[in-house]
């Protein structure tokens, strides 16, 4: 009383009419549904397409006795359902049922680190299906660079552009039928925001004229703004540029305020001493006339060394 088969198969009716010597044997055959089972005059039947229906089989005799066939067809390559494969870090794989909804930031990576959403079908049994054959329509195409069938034939791959906003995805097989619609939204990375900006140093101590760059990293490492603005409380003092470039200009006392740009308002402050370049020169000093000295210089007399006045001081004056 049940016939399960597959689309294209074909077969036969077992029926017989009872008794054994009943005048008239003949039967009719009518499927309820012709486009899913066809059968004819002598119970011979073929699958057409998916779905369930029945078969009447009722004798021609007058007797009116009618017996019914329950009739379940599969497409062993219709979809039955449909995933999202390969996701980052390779998670499992999420169901997508009709009208579903994928949303990624517009840096997802898939589990092999492409710029992909990999969609996979499956028919009624669980086996993948090569999709190969099958058509995709986009509403949003713009959002995609690529969309076609992997080269395992395992799966779609939908490359993205990383531009964000939304695409409704309808994917037809080779007779044109819809297996999915699905939509894929591409978001926006969401905002990471400063927590903590990190000084190598809290104060600069220097003299005018020296020049240098203020050492700050904002944290976290994965902070979306890690831009920084710099603002001398006193910038006849000390000058700094967009990249914390500083120059001292003048001797003086003041502070460098290093903020976030981000909106978490986060603020450190930099303590800053500039005092006057001095320079120390040599004086009466025969072979070093009026030399400057610098850092680390060395002087180099004998052990009879008489000044310009005929002495053994060694003069210095700072200028």
């Amino acid at each position: 009383t049940n016939i399960n088969t597959t689309v294209g198969a074909t077969g036969k009716v077992d029926a017989t009419v009872q008794p054994t010597n009943a005048t008239n044997k003949n039967l009719t055959y009518t499927p309820a549904d012709s486009s899913i089972i066809s059968v004819d005059a002598n119970g011979n039947w073929t699958a057409k397409k998916a779905g369930t229906t029945t078969i009447a089989v009722k004798t021609t005799d007058g007797s009116n006795i009618t017996k019914t066939i329950t009739v379940t067809v599969t497409d062993p390559n219709a979809v039955a359902n449909a995933k999202w494969i390969y996701q980052t870090g390779f998670t499992p794989d999420t169901n997508l049922a009709n009208g579903d909804t994928i949303t990624v930031p517009n840096t997802y990576k898939d589990g092999y680190n492409e710029n992909q959403v990999d969609v996979a079908f499956y028919n009624s049994a669980g086996t993948l299906l090569d999709p190969t054959s099958y058509q995709v329509t986009l509403s949003n195409p713009d959002l995609f660079s690529s969309v076609k069938a992997s080269a395992t034939k395992t799966h779609i791959a939908f490359t993205h552009t990383e531009k964000t906003g939304s695409s409704l995805v309808t994917v037809k097989d080779a007779a044109g039928n819809t297996v999915r619609t699905f939509t894929i939204v591409i978001t926006a990375p969401a905002t990471v925001l400063a927590t903590d900006i990190d000084l190598v140093t809290t104060n600069i101590n220097t003299t005018v004229g020296a020049t240098g760059t203020i050492g700050a990293t904002v944290e976290p490492t994965n902070a979306t703004n890690k831009t920084l603005s710099y603002t001398p409380a006193d910038p006849s003092i000390i000058t700094v540029d967009a990249n914390g470039n500083w120059t001292a200009h003048k001797a003086g006392t003041t502070t460098i305020a290093v903020k976030t740009t981000d909106g978490s308002n986060i603020t450190k402050t930099i303590t800053v001493n500039v005092s006057e370049s001095v320079v120390v020169k040599e004086e009466n000093i025969p072979n070093y006339p009026n030399d400057v000295i610098t850092e680390g210089k060395n002087i180099y007399i004998d052990t009879n060394f008489t000044n310009t006045y005929n002495s053994h001081d060694m003069n210095f004056r700072e200028y």
